[in-house]
């Protein structure tokens, strides 16, 4: 038996309003599980003092010491604009400016003077001393820790997403799909 033209919008009225809810609820839910991804799975503490690992440590989970990098991923509400809806993830950079572990970066050859002293030391007590340091430049590797978070979050709520959708076309439909 076929709907007829009142009985659809009649259903329509009543349950159609509710697909941007249903959308916008799971995309929040999808968010905030890759949140909590990023910073439990992807990013692993250093420690600090004599148990730190290096500044640099090799590629892999992202280190952390403070936790502020942690601190500063945020996460952006579900909304709808125009035909598309929007949801992520995205990091505070006047929080925290060494964000650019997501994507890795290139630092050109550059020139170290020394600011506050005459010399620039490192390497401990007898470790050398420079006026000035050529840097050939770093190429650090990206260790994505929002990207992994999303790609699982996405896979884990995106079905739910469509058995959502589709009870509310059943409802709908009355059942008739």
């Amino acid at each position: 038996m076929a709907l007829t033209l009142r009985q659809a919008a009649e259903a329509f009225r009543r349950y159609g309003e509710q697909v941007p809810v249903v959308i916008g609820s799971r995309l929040d839910k999808l968010t905030i599980a890759a949140q909590r991804l990023s910073v439990t799975q992807f990013m692993q503490g250093l420690g600090s003092g004599k148990n730190a690992r290096p500044a640099n440590p090799p590629p892999g989970p992202l280190g952390i010491r403070s936790g502020r990098l942690r601190r500063a991923v945020r996460r952006v509400k579900a909304y709808k604009e125009g035909e598309s809806w929007v949801a992520g993830l995205y990091v505070d950079g006047n929080e925290v400016p060494y964000a650019w572990h997501e994507s890795g970066m290139r630092t050109g050859a550059h020139i170290i003077i020394p600011v506050k002293r005459k010399a620039l030391h490192w390497g401990g007590d007898g470790g050398p001393f420079a006026k000035i340091v050529r840097h050939p430049g770093s190429r650090i590797p990206a260790r994505p820790y929002m990207r992994p978070a999303l790609e699982i979050a996405v896979a884990q709520h995106v079905p739910l997403i469509e058995s959502d959708l589709k009870a509310l076309e059943d409802r709908l439909l009355g059942g008739r799909s």
